[in-house]
């Protein structure tokens, strides 16, 4: 028997899509410029329904008339919840029990999916009952079954604590097949008898869960991928279910210009730059007890945060800043400047953002030298162009190679002889083979021209908190920078974790140090590529550079997101000689890593073969 309807459950008031639901029902929030419902009435012509039951609450009169001018082929029934203020799903159920006669689709109205995720349930034997569930991801909340003997069924319907869910879990989609006999029989007596109670807001869960610990009807599993459907029930829902349906170069310009936020989306990132390893379980658990008095209470004030955390450093608090990032350090350090600014490159582009242009010199790294820095070549340029500040990233940002501490030591000190400030960005030096031991911090009594600035989210893997330092022994100008800055800098997150991190110093040094292991094994991964060349690397990331002959960065990080769904960085922004053949990618830890390589290799295959992808999709 070919099954041909389905009831749709759209009684909802959506209050946390607010403020989208005043004017509209949740089920006609517009997704990628069609409602939810919509595009789910589309995904279920595809499958062979044609006889669709809408239960309407919170203004129903507007998907009465919505859908059937949008579906004219579709021969729909609107029934009215008037108590779905106060009732939930399980009596919006029992008002459709009219339309129990045959076998059905039993949908919520607030999932988009593919099309082909409702196939396995319009395909399942005539009769039977089933659930469709994918593997639970971090993300979803509700219900979680299990799956049990062959084929597989699943176990009741069960809401999992918080921490407590196993791999084993799956969730449910609350996409449902109901037989005839079931629905018109034991389930209908059910809701009747549980409307007549005070549990009218309950849920039909419940009854699923019921029916299959009491072995009344068992639910056959149909098993999709997690990526393949998703709720909407806030507004961050509604923005990832967009990204979705996005086409490829519409995601590639949205996660650009974000800018960071990239775990909330389906892809896996090797953009970004952390450490996988680090903070260790116990810290966090800290913070979880901490959590209410972190978002509730204020946060100390800058000076008492420098002065905690000027003993890791064994350095004067009079010399530090802590601050919200490195990214509110640096214009503040570049402010104000009136003589040449000296930035190798390519570099971090923050730094060439926020010198004047007129100001600006740039020395442009080579690449036949993989790109090293040549002291001689900055000494010399700082003298040619009466430079009055030098910028160094050390590894550097994107090249991941590091100045050696030695020439570091000489270019600051003729530097300081010319009377140039040095600021040297130290964000990954904890990863070099040194460790902190490649570090400047110790120099800077004997170089008062020495700025050093250290961003803990790189290496800390605390990205989120917004960590970052400055340290001088020019106690005037860190007194100066410090006025700049707000009394409350330092969100109390920032602050928890900067108190809890001393005790942990070794397990961090000991993730630096498997980061670092990890990223060498990554760049042998990479160079096994054909068309990519690798050059190396002191940071937690690699940077490669495309063969003309395969096609251009661009291209590649398109393809790549667009058929493996990782996102690495194509280098073209940089200030470099063909910069759209380079690709900076960070390590996430050995099975990404190697799942990384193997994508490549097959994009890489793919785009000798082919030239280019098309543009839109």
């Amino acid at each position: 028997m070919t099954l041909r309807r389905a009831i749709v459950l759209a009684a909802g008031f959506g209050a946390r899509l607010h403020p989208l639901t005043q004017d509209r029902p949740k089920p006609l929030a517009r997704v990628g410029g069609e409602s939810i419902l919509s595009r789910l009435v589309a995904n279920l012509k595809t499958v062979g329904i044609e006889r669709v039951v809408v239960v309407v609450g919170h203004l129903g009169e507007k998907i009465a008339a919505e859908l059937p001018a949008a579906h004219p082929d579709v021969d729909f029934v609107f029934v009215t919840n008037d108590r779905y203020r106060t009732t939930g799903n399980l009596y919006s159920l029992w008002l459709a029990r009219d339309h129990f006669d045959e076998d059905f689709l039993l949908l919520e109205a607030d999932v988009v999916c593919r099309p082909e995720v409702l196939r396995p349930l319009v395909e399942a034997p005539p009769a039977s009952c089933a659930a469709l569930v994918s593997p639970r991801a971090w993300f979803m909340d509700g219900a979680c079954v299990e799956l049990c003997g062959v084929p597989p069924h699943i176990t009741a319907p069960r809401q999992i604590p918080a921490g407590e869910h196993r791999s084993t879990h799956y969730k449910t989609v609350n996409f449902y097949r109901l037989a005839a006999d079931f629905a018109r029989g034991w389930l209908t007596e059910r809701l009747g008898a549980e409307i007549a109670t005070p549990r009218v807001g309950a849920f039909y869960e419940t009854l699923f869960a019921e029916a299959i610990d009491r072995r009344v009807r068992g639910f056959l599993a149909c098993v999709v991928p997690d990526a393949d459907w998703f709720e909407i029930d806030t507004l961050d829902d509604l923005d990832v279910a967009e990204f979705r349906l996005m086409s490829t170069d519409d995601r590639l310009a949205h996660l650009n210009r974000l800018h960071g936020g990239h775990w909330r989306y389906p892809i896996v990132d090797h953009c970004l730059l952390y450490n996988f390893h680090y903070p260790p379980k116990k810290i966090l658990d800290h913070m979880v007890e901490r959590l209410p008095h972190l978002v509730r209470e204020y946060p100390c004030a800058q000076r008492p945060i420098a002065e905690f955390v000027a003993r890791w450093y064994d350095v004067d608090p009079a010399r530090l800043i802590v601050a919200n990032g490195v990214g509110e350090l640096i214009p503040l350090v570049l402010a104000d400047v009136h003589r040449p600014v000296v930035i190798p490159t390519p570099s971090f582009n923050e730094y060439e953002a926020v010198v004047d242009p007129a100001l600006l010199h740039r020395l442009p790294l080579r690449a036949a030298e993989h790109f090293r820095l040549d002291p001689d070549r900055v000494i010399e340029m700082l003298r040619a162009t009466g430079a009055g500040t030098l910028v160094l990233v050390s590894p550097n940002n994107p090249t991941g190679n590091a100045v050696p501490r030695a020439d570091l030591v000489r270019i600051v000190t003729e530097a300081g002889a010319l009377g140039v400030r040095v600021i040297l960005d130290e964000s990954f030096v904890d990863f070099q083979a040194e460790g902190r031991a490649a570090s400047l911090m110790d120099e800077l009594d004997r170089h008062p021209n020495l700025v050093v600035l250290f961003s803990l989210g790189k290496s800390h893997g605390v990205g989120g908190l917004r960590i970052g330092l400055l340290a001088s022994a020019d106690t005037e100008e860190v007194a100066r920078l410090r006025r700049r800055l707000p009394l409350w800098n330092v969100n109390a997150f920032a602050e928890a974790y900067l108190r809890l991190f001393n005790a942990y110093r070794q397990e961090y040094f000991a993730s630096c140090a498997l980061v670092r292991h990890e990223t060498q094994v990554l760049a042998r991964g990479l160079a096994d590529v054909a068309g990519l060349t690798v050059h190396p690397t002191d940071a937690n990331f690699v940077l490669c550079r495309l063969d003309h002959a395969v096609g251009t960065a661009p291209d590649l990080v398109r393809r790549l997101l667009a058929t493996e769904g990782i996102l690495i960085k194509d280098c073209s922004g940089k200030t470099m000689e063909e910069a759209g053949q380079y690709l900076r990618i960070s390590s996430r830890g050995g099975a990404d890593d190697a799942r990384l390589c193997r994508a490549l290799a097959r994009v890489v295959a793919a785009m000798r073969r082919t030239p280019a992808l098309a543009p839109a999709e």
